[in-house]
């Protein structure tokens, strides 16, 4: 029996990319939900082409009320949020629509988060995220910024292979919505009910890091990683370290680097991203055999069920492959570095 899909988007001043992400939407959604935060410009008139469900929110400085808002008005079977520079293929909406063609198993499905972009256009960072899920009451979003969906204790996960992709914005562009999230941030941690949210002051930290205020951003990660509070899962803990890592590899600390990188290998073993950030540590500290070692042993780690990672590419062996060359060439293993090329092709 199949099942009915309402698409909700919260907008303001989104003129620009709404009839993109809207363009193909009747290929999957049999509704639309639009709320609109403020727009000044023809926002509102653009989104009245695609439905008639368009409702306004008074904006509070809180993305996850007005997302709650938009999933209240959402009257079919799943609900699946984008935003208004988020782009589907018409190809992935087609599928999209033969998944729900049956009815489904799962209550939330992850898809492949296409975010951040190289120069040549390709993307460098690929998440998986919840974007479909039951309309049935017990899911909502949390968090003031950085939103994320509440997912209920038993509910059943299942990642599909259908990408969503973010429009690459300009620099000035991103530096305008970090600096706005920045204060959105600065303000939501010194709320009593998330002073001591680990997660907040996190994403605080990698707010800073974006803007490149490397100096501050290690002293708010530092700070989170003190918080009394424990709200994240062991492997969120270790992506929080990786980050850490990260920021003291920029600043050549190597040692330091490397504490942290272990760390995140002991607070979550199973995955393959400490592994690989710790053999790119390694590499850069002309440690070749070590760091060769860890790239093979990436290899042998599958995708976790759940697929709580942060960046399904580095399951695509071929961006291992890439790296595991250049150290085979370091280490004059000319003919291995040959073979993993091209197995990187």
């Amino acid at each position: 029996m199949a099942v009915s899909l309402s698409l909700c988007l919260i907008v303001k001043n989104e003129e620009r990319n709404l009839r993109q992400v809207l363009g193909n939407a009747h290929l999957y959604a049999d509704e639309i939900v639009i709320v609109d935060t403020g727009s000044t410009d023809k926002t509102k008139e653009i989104a009245s082409e695609y439905t008639k469900n368009i409702y306004d929110f008074v904006w509070c400085d809180n993305f996850s009320a007005a997302r709650n808002f938009a999933i209240s008005k959402c009257t079919k079977d799943f609900i699946i949020w984008l935003d208004a520079d988020d782009m589907i293929l018409d190809a992935d909406a087609v599928n999209i629509k033969k998944i729900f063609e049956q009815s489904p198993l799962a209550d939330v499905y992850l898809l492949p988060y296409f975010y951040e972009y190289h120069a040549n256009g390709k993307s460098s960072t690929v998440i998986p995220r919840e974007r479909i899920f039951r309309n049935n009451k017990q899911f909502s979003f949390i968090y003031p910024v950085h939103e994320i969906l509440h997912v209920a204790e038993g509910a059943i996960r299942r990642a599909i292979a259908i990408p969503i992709y973010h429009k690459h914005t300009k620099q000035t562009e991103f530096i305008k919505h970090c600096r706005r999230n920045l204060a959105l941030l600065l303000a939501a941690v010194k709320a009593e009910h998330y002073k001591e949210d680990m997660r907040l002051w996190w994403s605080l930290a990698a707010e800073y890091s974006k803007l490149e205020e490397y100096e501050k951003s290690l002293n708010i990660y530092y700070m989170a990683v003190a918080k009394k509070t424990r709200n994240l899962s062991g492997q969120q803990e270790s992506v929080l370290h990786i980050e850490i890592a990260d920021l003291l590899f920029m600043k050549q600390e190597w040692h330091k680097a490397q504490e942290h990188m272990e760390i995140a290998i002991a607070l979550h073993p199973f995955w393959r991203e400490p592994y690989f950030q710790y053999a790119r540590l390694q590499c850069q500290t002309r440690q070749y055999v070590a760091s060769s070692e860890l790239l093979l042993f990436c290899k042998t780690i599958a995708l976790p069920e759940d697929h709580g990672v942060l960046d399904l590419q580095i399951y695509n062996n071929k961006t291992i492959d890439r790296l595991l060359a250049g150290v085979y060439f370091r280490m004059g293993r000319i003919g291995s570095a040959i073979f993993s090329f091209f197995n990187s092709l």
